[in-house]
């Protein structure tokens, strides 16, 4: 089968994250992908954290650009059976609806739904899609006001394979301390951890404790404060490294706000394979993981979760085992089997 995806790529967004994990697996049976997205002058995300393949075309500026921009020669010349959109809102909707009767003649037309709730974009209402898609029953109760509730289909969101690593070997390559326990955060949002700060500093008497900081956005704050047991490293990691440090690390903390409507957290997604536990705020952003990390809804409790893991007691091992399953049930080949199954049963 030939498919298109429409896409983040190569950026730190979730659109890239959920898109990356489907692209990857059907590459790997035989499908061919090609894959059009943001030109580096306007994108969706902070940072680009990776090269890109030959498969990947960048043509197009987001929907805000001024002006928007959309090279139309690789939408029409490139050969494709299926035509993925992932995240619609931020693409330059008007100039892709003036080219969509052409996209619609030759290829399936997918949207895959990001948004937390009905956009507020006249733009986004002008496409007839043969299917949307979501990841959970909270997506497709709003998306049922706005789509005929035939073409809405729940695929869940796909999780990164298995790959633990060596805890001594990873922590030798990032130049990480040996003798500590070590908590883990990165990305877009690491100003959240001031909020749970001291309570991190608390543990520092009971263990030999460090706080890993990955990220070059919003860490002035962190230079100014005395927190010796802090540790920066500015820089913007691609799965790679991020496995690096995942592997080299005793817990992931993913310390965030709520941000309300149908959301869900792509880092977990990203991170769980790496068999390192995960500690997530009891938020919206975290609804789908109902038993798979340890969530926490205030200080005690998440000081309580920290104690689970260093101390590796039977509530440790039951999360860790159902992080497993999930890992297993939403693997990126089962996932994107379901996908073709979809495109195999609207086939025009």
């Amino acid at each position: 089968m030939k498919i298109c995806f429409m896409t983040a790529w190569n950026l730190d967004s979730g659109p890239f994250i959920h898109a990356s994990l489907i692209v990857k697996e059907l590459i790997n049976m035989g499908h061919k992908v090609n894959v059009l997205s943001f030109i580096r002058d306007s994108f969706h995300g902070t940072a680009f954290i990776d090269r890109d393949k030959p498969y990947v075309t960048r043509c197009f500026s987001t929907y805000n650009s001024s002006p928007p921009v959309l090279d139309v020669e690789p939408f029409i010349e490139n050969d494709y059976d299926v035509f993925i959109v992932e995240d619609l809102g931020m693409m330059p909707m008007d100039l892709l609806y003036k080219i969509f009767p052409v996209i619609k003649r030759k290829a399936l037309t997918i949207n895959v739904v990001h948004d937390k709730k009905p956009s507020l974009k006249h733009s986004y209402y002008q496409f007839e899609w043969d299917a949307v898609i979501c990841t959970d029953k909270r997506f497709s109760n709003f998306l049922k006001k706005i789509y005929p509730p035939d073409i809405i289909h729940i695929i869940p969101h796909p999780v990164n394979p298995m790959k633990k690593g060596d805890k001594a070997r990873a922590r030798k390559k990032m130049k990480l301390p040996m003798d500590k326990k070590i908590l883990f955060t990165f990305g877009q949002r690491v100003r959240f951890l001031k909020e749970i700060l001291p309570t991190l500093k608390s543990l520092t008497k009971k263990y030999p404790l460090a706080t890993l900081v990955v990220s070059n956005r919003d860490t002035d704050y962190l230079k100014k404060i005395k927190h010796p047991e802090i540790i920066l490293h500015e820089k913007r990691p691609n799965l790679e490294t991020i496995y690096d440090y995942l592997h080299a690390s005793d817990a992931l903390i993913l310390h965030r706000n709520d941000l309300g409507g149908a959301v869900y957290s792509s880092s977990t997604y990203q991170c769980l394979g790496a068999g390192c536990p995960i500690l997530a705020s009891d938020v919206d952003l975290f609804f789908p993981f109902k038993k798979e990390v340890f969530k926490y809804a205030n200080k005690t409790e998440l000081k309580k979760n920290i104690i689970d893991i260093f101390e590796e007691t039977p509530r440790h091992k039951s999360i860790m085992k159902a992080a497993e399953n999930l890992i297993e049930d939403n693997s990126p080949n089962k996932i994107t089997k379901q996908f073709l199954e979809l495109f195999k049963s609207i086939e025009k």
